[in-house]
Order: C-alpha cells, then structure tokens, then sequence
C-alpha cells in the first residue's frame, strides 16, 4: 500500500521543475507544512530535488573563472547544501537503512553535474582524449593507493584551467 503523497500542487510543482529554482521558493514552500509529516517518498523526492540543485550549483561554481567567481553560484551552492544535509539528516533517522544510497547519490549527482558541465566546454577530438587520458591515469592511481596524484589528475581532466574548481584542488592539495 503506498501512501498518498501529502504535497501541496505547489510544492509538486517545484518538485517537477527543469531548471534551478529559487532556494527561497523552496524554503518556504517547503517548510509551510514541514517534512515530520510528509511520507518517506516525497521526502526522498525532496532530499533528490536539494541534492540536484547543490549538484548544479557546485558546477556553476568550481566552472566559473578563479579571477571572477561566480558569487551568486557560490550562495546558491551554501544554500542547497545545508536544505541537503537538513533534509537527507530527516530522511536517514526516518529510514537509517538508506544513508549509504542517499549518500551515495549525492556524489553521484555532484559528478553528473560537472560532468554535464565538462562535456560542454570540451572543444574537440585531441581535447577529449587528454580529458580521458587524465581521467585513466587518476583512475590508476587511485586504485593504487595514490590518492594525491589521482586528485590532482582527475581536477586536470574535470576542471579547465583558470577555474575555481582546478585552483581549489591545487589550494587542497599544498
């Protein structure tokens, strides 16, 4: 028996758009009868719907120019991580048994999202197959054990150069 959903036709909206909304849309549609009492479906659908909009931010924020960051992407960023952690935190003490998967999708749609981003900035043939010889080589050494190097490799392959995303990775890495 499944449950019906407790969504208003509002929140169901938001849930179905496309694009990047409003974090404050969200905040208050969302909180106006809060997560407590909404079924464990729709709050995973919630939790998908955070993760997906800090997984878009992240990228407009690591793709956007170290010389002139994207501050506003660097907000939105802040914000959809914390609705994120808050809600994927009701989620797991609801249903402790999902915390690998959620997690686990959460990476996942923040690799998506750059990689989205990569694809399209990525200029030709010889471009693509550096991407892939750097993404191998990381791969490589990772399973080795050289988790630094793979690092370093994998911000080469992913991130442009004069990007936040390449100059965090290297700020990390000293």
């Amino acid at each position: 028996m499944t449950q019906a959903s407790k969504l208003s036709p509002s929140q169901q909206d938001l849930l179905s758009c496309p694009g990047p909304a409003e974090f404050d849309k969200f905040v208050t549609t969302m909180t106006s009868d809060m997560a407590g009492d909404l079924p464990v479906a729709d709050l995973n659908s919630l939790v998908w719907f955070a993760s997906r909009q800090a997984g878009y931010w992240s990228a407009q924020w690591c793709f956007s120019p170290s010389k002139s960051p994207d501050a506003r992407a660097k907000v939105e960023l802040d914000a959809w991580d914390g609705a994120y952690n808050w809600l994927s935190k009701l989620l797991i003490e609801t249903e402790p048994q999902v915390k690998h998967l959620v997690i686990k999708r959460h990476k996942f749609e923040n690799s998506r999202a750059a990689i989205e981003r990569r694809v399209d900035t990525t200029r030709g043939p010889l471009h693509r197959l550096l991407i892939s010889g750097f993404s191998g080589a990381a791969l490589a050494c990772n399973s080795v054990g050289l988790r630094s190097a793979a690092t370093r490799l994998m911000s080469i392959a992913m991130y442009p150069k004069g990007t936040v995303g390449r100059d965090d990775c290297n700020r990390l890495r000293r």
